[in-house]
């Protein structure tokens, strides 16, 4: 009679090899004292947090360097050219400071679910939304790198705040 491949994948786990893993999985990740110190979670609550909030996050980190290589070799060009306007300079650097702190509680918030660190985020976006919407249209001049860059950070934003 033939075995099937579920029978002898479990006859190989169950020899040798197969029950040290399994106690070492059992000991790693099992609710042994000090397991809910170090990794700060606790066995029996329900996580709630967002996946789609975490992915978002996660791609924005990165789009939010690109963006800002970007717009500073472009507001290099404009200083060199002499279009640079300072307000613009500023609001991109203003921009800049608060997007890693804005990542950050973002990050902290949804993954321990710490109230004040996503209250903190929250706020820290709305005040994205006003700094990447200046960026995007009042100042001058805009380039259409501007406007692409722009548009793509303000969705980033706009899902993040409605998800």
């Amino acid at each position: 009679m033939r075995a099937s491949a579920a029978t002898l994948r479990n006859r190989r786990l169950d020899g040798g090899l197969g029950k040290g893993y399994a106690r070492a999985v059992t000991a790693v990740f099992s609710g042994h004292p000090g397991s809910s110190e170090r990794t700060g979670l606790r066995q029996g609550v329900e996580v709630i947090s967002s996946t789609l909030l975490q992915m978002l996050l996660y791609f924005n980190a990165y789009y939010s360097v690109v963006y800002a290589v970007l717009i500073a070799l472009i507001i290099r060009w404009k200083v060199v050219v002499g279009k640079a306007s300072g307000v613009g300079i500023i609001f991109f650097a203003l921009w800049g400071m608060v997007e890693s702190f804005r990542l950050y509680l973002g990050f902290v918030g949804n993954l321990k679910e710490k109230v004040p660190h996503f209250a903190g985020f929250f706020f820290l976006s709305v005040l994205q939304l006003i700094f990447v919407l200046f960026l995007l249209a009042v100042q001058y001049p805009i380039l259409p790198v501007d406007r692409i860059c722009g548009v793509l950070l303000f969705i980033f934003l706009a899902v993040e705040l409605a998800s």
